[in-house]
């Protein structure tokens, strides 16, 4: 009779227990990194999508015409200083998909009005030169949260 019987080749029940339980913790902690990660891609998604937005709509009002009609002569002087409708100072609302686009434009920031040198009278008015626009994106489902925001001045150059 052996005092110290002889071992048997492989693992106890406890031992595969206890590696389950181990390897079922890494498991979980692996899978909340994952879901971590998903979530933050589709974040940074969005964010994305939001800037591609805030420059195309900041693209747009680069390529407006500050004066559309100035060059035709044939117009009266209040004619040819009519702004187009996406330039009127005030405030812009669009909404494009999940994002809605919102543009604030402000006259004569940062330059004053200037005199209008192309009427001929003895007090010429004064016209716009300058607009300030900041644009900003957000989700239309929670617009306290801003994606994306953008502030960029469209000047007229003719007097300047």
């Amino acid at each position: 009779m052996r005092l110290f019987p002889k071992q048997r080749a492989g693992y106890t029940i406890v031992e595969v227990v206890i590696a389950m339980g181990i390897f079922a913790i890494g498991f979980l902690a692996v899978a909340g990194l994952q879901i971590r990660a998903v979530k933050s891609a589709t974040g940074a998604r969005a964010i994305t999508q939001a800037l591609e937005l805030a420059d195309a709509r900041a693209e747009h009002y680069r390529t407006l015409s500050f004066y559309p009609n100035f060059t035709d002569t044939s117009l009266s002087s209040t004619e040819r200083f009519e702004t187009q409708p996406q330039l009127a100072p005030g405030e812009h609302e669009m909404t494009i998909g999940m994002f809605t686009i919102q543009s604030r434009i402000i006259d004569n920031a940062p330059f004053p009005p200037v005199k209008n040198i192309y009427t001929h009278t003895p007090h010429p008015a004064t016209v716009v030169v300058a607009k300030t626009i900041w644009i900003s994106v957000h989700e239309t489902a929670n617009p306290g949260a801003i994606l994306a925001e953008m502030e960029m001045v469209k000047i007229w150059e003719k007097d300047l």
